[in-house]
């Protein structure tokens, strides 16, 4: 982008505040997490089965924030790629898999991380599980998103009001929501 802002835009504002102000109101593009390199192995034999991979900010996970997806294969889940804004070094951050409807005896798996940087923008995080839930199509899932230590990040979601993932819906702070991003992996060949 070698276009020059108007200068009287930049005196008004500042070149770097009107850059920050123009890339927030716009959807974040999804970046390769420094995580995603060293995990990929134990969820190797897996594809993407479903995602909503807008997001234009993101909601804190301080308390646990959801999203509710619809398997449209059948496997093991093995693992959830997710995005995290303003992530803090040596913060953990938990993500669950339940199924729906609530049960009382509920298959939870879970993955846990260790943050390994601070950053100021969003990255896509890998959570592999040890002990992948097996899925049916159609099974409805909720993935749930904590913070279980340090400073809480952002978890991106769309909050253009366009619903991307019309299949299920998102809740934070008891609020629904249009969707967080997400993308869930299922292996069908029983090795993932």
């Amino acid at each position: 982008m070698n276009q020059r802002l108007p200068k009287r835009l930049t005196r008004l504002v500042g070149t770097a505040p009107l850059l920050a102000l123009l890339a927030a109101a716009l959807p974040v593009a999804a970046t390769a997490s420094p995580l995603t390199a060293r995990t990929r192995a134990s969820g190797a034999n897996a594809t993407v089965d479903q995602e909503q991979t807008v997001f234009s900010g993101g909601l804190s996970v301080r308390t646990p924030a959801t999203q509710n997806v619809v398997a449209g294969r059948g496997g093991r889940l093995t693992r959830v790629d997710i995005p995290l804004c303003a992530p803090i070094q040596g913060s953990t951050v938990e993500l669950s898999v339940q199924d729906l409807p609530v049960k009382h005896s509920n298959r939870v798996t879970s993955a846990a991380l260790v943050l390994p940087q601070s950053l100021s923008d969003c990255a896509w995080y890998t959570f592999t599980f040890k002990t992948p839930n097996i899925v049916r199509v159609g099974e409805a899932l909720r993935l749930i998103v904590r913070s279980t230590g340090g400073e809480a990040p952002l978890w991106g979601s769309d909050a253009t009001g366009r619903n991307p993932y019309p299949a299920g819906t998102g809740t934070w702070m008891g609020h629904a929501i249009d969707a967080f991003a997400f993308r869930t992996y299922i292996a069908t060949d029983g090795r993932g």
